[in-house]
């Protein structure tokens, strides 16, 4: 499910983040980007594994909202980061990295995204 709060837009990701799941994300996130919403908000609470196909739409993600002048916060993260495809050092530094953005958007919804891990 997404959430979207006037120019900002919250969708989470419950499950994993694969090469199936991938593309409804990149869909969702592209319908939000030809809409209003100039800052994203990507809950990975509930995200469980991520591969290199999840990992792609999310460096693209960010890429996108960076070049619209907005912002992609990953968050809020899990205690411990998901399983992963990916090398352990390029999961763990991305996951440090989303757990300090998180810290400056505190309270995001945690709504899922249909059909996106779920």
């Amino acid at each position: 499910m997404v959430t979207v709060l006037e120019d900002e837009a919250v969708i989470s990701v419950i499950g994993e983040l694969d090469f199936s799941t991938a593309p409804r994300l990149r869909e969702q996130i592209l319908e939000l980007l030809n809409g209003n919403t100039t800052n994203l908000v990507i809950d990975m609470s509930r995200l469980d594994f991520v591969d290199s196909s999840g990992q792609g739409v999310l460096v693209a993600a960010m890429k996108r909202m960076r070049e619209r002048g907005g912002y992609l916060i990953f968050g809020p993260p899990r205690r411990t980061p998901p399983r992963s495809s990916r090398s352990a050092a390029w999961t763990s530094s991305f996951w440090s990295a989303s757990a300090r953005l998180s810290r400056l958007h505190p309270g995001s919804d945690q709504t899922a995204a249909p059909g996106v891990g779920a």
